[in-house]
């Protein structure tokens, strides 16, 4: 190897020559220029444009400079497959009244690109009389027919009767429209803003990731889906609503979005599905939805939630129910003056009140109802399995009942403070009851009509009965009634008493067997 290596470098130099060093001829450009990387045709002049411009071939137009006119449109596209880059210019006009399109699409212009530019009027709408006043167009971009593969983004639009209307096969992206009668009308609307808006903010198919709001129109409405959106209105109908526009409407959905009505009688937030949604409104629903899941709803004068079903959310109202709804699960509601929570089903759900029911069903399952002065903790039409009623104070005489059903099944209802009591509270209320307890200060801890198994109920007062059965029978039950459970006081009473006892008071049964004293 050693002897192989001493010969390799004794060759002569020559194996080693690279050829001739010296250029056959100047260097050819390498570099490309701006049409061959980006083909555009310039469009206006540098400066101010004080005359519309009229586009009537296909091709990649770049403005040259701002345009103001006197009325009229500022461009007008009457071709097919034209992209447009406004190069950071804007277009107004000092027209008074308001007129023309700052960027008009002539009807079927297919295939259209407009981009990077500013429209602005010095106007505005009056959002009392919809009059709009001061210098600007009629709109900012339009069309009045069905176009085919429009393109909207990084855009700007002021001061208009309308920002952005266009109908199908249209894409609006990272759009900002502001101080316009209408917003931004379009397919599908993604990272827009259309704030202080008369009339309706966005109205889209699909909206993502934008938001509206509105004086006295909606601030977001999408006939399918909404999504990432908030939508805002003073006085409007909805805040945020998701539906088409037939006259039976079909719901769409709407997720991790916000609806808000200020003031006036609206919907916070309306679609076919709400999942992790907020909705609130001073008069109507807080949200008003067939499906509601993870959300919160919050009103004044209407529900807080009104839906079909409801799962894992939560709804406020001032003066209707918190949840209003057909079947529910693992779901809280609470109103100040009337229900807290109802449904007609409702499984692991939580009802409070301060003056109304806490809960209302027909049919109840592991859940909790309380009133802080109401008559009902918790109310349950049919059955109630594993629940708990409950009121905080209860004054004077009247009927209030912890917890009130038709068959009760381990449950609990309890009255608690009593000011002024004389008798009439029930701890529980039910036909049947197993497995049951119930208290009250001076009225019956547990009153059953026909039938009472395992059950316990106790009342403070002498006054009180600790458990009635008043046309049947206690079995295997215990009572106490009296100060303190010292005896006092009727602890059970019952027309048949088979093997119960007294924690305190008699027992009064014209029947009693197995051991009952």
């Amino acid at each position: 190897m050693k002897a192989f290596l001493l010969a390799l470098l004794s060759l002569p130099a020559l194996g080693f020559a690279q050829g001739a060093l010296t250029p056959a001829g100047a260097p050819a450009p390498s570099m490309k220029t701006l049409d061959q990387i980006e083909a555009r045709t310039p469009l206006g002049v540098v400066g101010t444009n004080t005359i519309g411009l009229r586009i009537r071939k296909p091709g990649s137009y770049v403005l040259m400079g701002n345009i103001t006119v006197v009325a009229g449109e500022a461009i007008e596209i009457d071709s097919s497959n034209v992209t447009l880059d406004l190069n950071g210019f804007t277009l107004s006009t000092t027209s008074i009244p308001a007129s023309g399109t700052a960027i008009y699409l002539n009807p079927s212009c297919d295939n259209v690109v407009i981009r990077n530019g500013h429209i602005g009027g010095s106007g505005s709408v009056n959002p009392i009389t919809g009059e709009f006043l001061g210098a600007g167009f009629d709109g900012g971009i339009a069309c009045l027919d069905t176009l085919v593969n429009v393109f909207l983004s990084d855009l700007t639009i002021s001061g208009c009767r309308a920002g952005i209307f266009l109908f199908s096969s249209s894409t609006i992206d990272r759009c900002v429209v502001t101080s316009c009668g209408l917003g931004i009308s379009g397919q599908t609307v993604t990272n827009c803003s259309a704030t202080s808006c008369v009339q309706t903010a966005i109205e889209a198919t699909t909206a993502s990731n934008s938001q509206g709001t509105s004086y006295n129109g909606i601030g977001l409405k999408a006939t399918e889906r909404a999504t990432n959106c908030s939508g805002t209105t003073q006085s409007g109908p909805y805040g945020l609503r998701v539906a088409s526009n037939d006259a039976t409407p079909v719901l769409g959905s709407a997720e991790n979005c916000n609806g808000t009505v200020a003031s006036g009688t609206g919907i916070g937030l309306s679609a076919g599905t709400s999942t992790n949604c907020h909705g609130t409104s001073a008069s109507g629903s807080g949200i008003d939805a067939k499906s509601v899941a993870n959300s919160y709803g919050k009103s004044t004068a209407g529900h807080g939630i009104s839906a079909t079903t409801v799962t894992g959310s939560t709804g406020e109202s001032t003066d209707k129910d918190g949840v209003h709804c057909t079947i529910s699960s693992d779901s809280f509601g609470y109103s100040y003056n009337m229900t807290g929570f109802s449904a007609a089903t409702a499984t692991n759900c939580y009802g409070a009140s301060h003056a109304g029911y806490g809960l209302y069903a027909q049919e109840a399952t592991n859940c909790h109802g309380k009133s802080d002065t109401g008559t009902r903790g918790l109310h349950a039409d049919n059955t109630a399995t594993g629940c708990t009623g409950e009121i905080t104070t209860v004054s004077g005489g009247g009927s209030s009942c912890g917890l009130w059903t038709t068959t009760a099944a381990n449950c609990r209802g309890v009255i608690g403070n009593e000011t002024g009591a004389n008798g009439g509270y029930i701890g529980l209320s039910a036909d049947i009851a197993q497995n049951c307890f119930g208290f009250a200060a001076s009225g019956n801890g547990l009153r059953v009509t026909t039938s009472a198994l395992n059950c316990y109920g106790a009342s403070i007062f002498k006054s009180g009965i600790g458990l009635e059965v008043t046309q049947g029978t206690a079995s295997s039950c215990s009572g106490a009634s009296g100060s303190n459970f010292l005896g006092f006081g009727t602890a059970l009473k019952a027309g048949i008493a088979v093997s119960c006892t007294s924690a305190g008071g008699s027992i009064v049964a014209p029947q009693k067997f197995l051991g009952t004293p």
